[in-house]
C-alpha cells in the first residue's frame, strides 16, 4: 500500500461521512406532515362557535 492509498483514505472517509450527513434526507416526526397539518388546519375551521 502506497502513501496514496493512505490519503485518499483519509480524504475519503470524512468527505464520505460528511456528504452522508448533510445530503441523507431526515425523518418527518409523527404528526408533522403535510397531510396531517392541512388536516388540522382543516379541523380548526370547521369548529363551531368561533
Amino acid at each position: 500500500m502506497t502513501w496514496e492509498w493512505g490519503l485518499a483514505i483519509v480524504i475519503g472517509i470524512p468527505l464520505a461521512v460528511f456528504l452522508a450527513a448533510t445530503f441523507w434526507p431526515q425523518r418527518i416526526p409523527k404528526g408533522r406532515s403535510v397531510h396531517e397539518i392541512q388536516q388540522r388546519i382543516e379541523g380548526e375551521d370547521d369548529v363551531p362557535g368561533q
